[in-house]
């Protein structure tokens, strides 16, 4: 990914929506609290949940022929593979009932001063649902046994008690805040990457892992399988020679039974000097 914060940038747009419940008049004491202490333990442990819930993506654009791309991955040459989206929209599907492992997302693109209203809404419904889960009380569990307000018809015991439920009711909803942020993560990047028109196919499935190299570390990686008929166009990227790059790459498309596939040439006025 070219965009370093990347992962983090939903859960930060996530993260502004419930500051924002924070601010709510309406909200109770014992709600905030408890809501404070989720987005305390989410700084905490992010990173943990990031190496655990990281999607593998595909990228794509709508774009095919872009000066900016064609300079940050094909510097000395290159091509653009061209599919249909509606036919890998058809490939990824699933029947009816059964789990679908890839996803194919087309990209919006946000600033944490706007929060897109799909996460908006997904936090409103998961903290209206986190309101009815807390215990009706007038102080919260976290700090009564040890101020004055400690009710004196309640055992230690009891008290124990309604701490621990308390404890379970904030790991639960905190996770689903979590892993509404891991589904969103893929459809979002900042605004200053909306140029790139991108498209993926994503998937959160962690089995049937490849591994590879990469510099000092070892990187994992999914195989996922195209079928070459949505294969439509190929762009051969700004060179000194198209003519050659063009007749090698037909030989190759030949060869490989995809003469449905059409070869276009660049149209962007940028020439590789290598």
């Amino acid at each position: 990914m070219n965009d370093l914060n990347e992962f983090s940038f939903t859960f930060g747009l996530l993260n502004n929506c419930l500051a924002k419940e924070l601010e709510k008049d309406g909200n109770s004491l014992l709600f905030k609290a408890s809501l404070k202490r989720i987005m305390e333990h989410h700084e905490n442990a992010h990173d943990s949940f990031k190496k655990l819930l990281a999607p593998f993506l595909i990228s794509f654009s709508f774009e095919g022929d872009m000066l900016s791309q064609w300079r940050g991955y094909c510097p000395h040459g290159g091509y653009s593979l061209g599919f249909s989206f509606d036919e890998l929209s058809e490939y990824t599907a699933v029947p009816e009932g059964e789990p679908q492992e890839w996803s194919v997302i087309p990209v919006s693109y946000a600033s944490y001063d706007a929060t897109p209203e799909e996460i908006a809404v997904k936090v409103k419904e998961i903290c209206n649902a986190f309101k009815k889960a807390l215990p009706d009380l007038g102080y919260d569990p976290y700090f009564v046994q040890f101020s004055l307000l400690t009710p004196a018809h309640k055992t230690k015991e009891a008290l124990k008690k309604e701490l621990e439920d308390l404890q379970k009711i904030e790991l639960d909803f905190g996770l689903c805040f979590y892993i509404a942020a891991c589904i969103s993560n893929p459809n979002y990047k900042h605004q200053s990457f909306q140029e790139e028109k991108e498209v993926r196919i994503a998937t959160l499935n962690n089995e049937f892992l490849q591994f590879k190299c990469n510099e000092f570390h070892l990187k994992p990686y999914k195989i996922f399988k195209v079928n070459l008929t949505h294969l439509k166009e190929i762009i051969i990227g700004p060179t000194n020679d198209y003519e050659r790059c063009r007749l090698g790459l037909i030989k190759f498309l030949e060869y490989h039974n995809l003469n449905h596939v059409k070869v276009k040439e660049s149209k962007i006025p940028y020439r590789n000097t290598n």
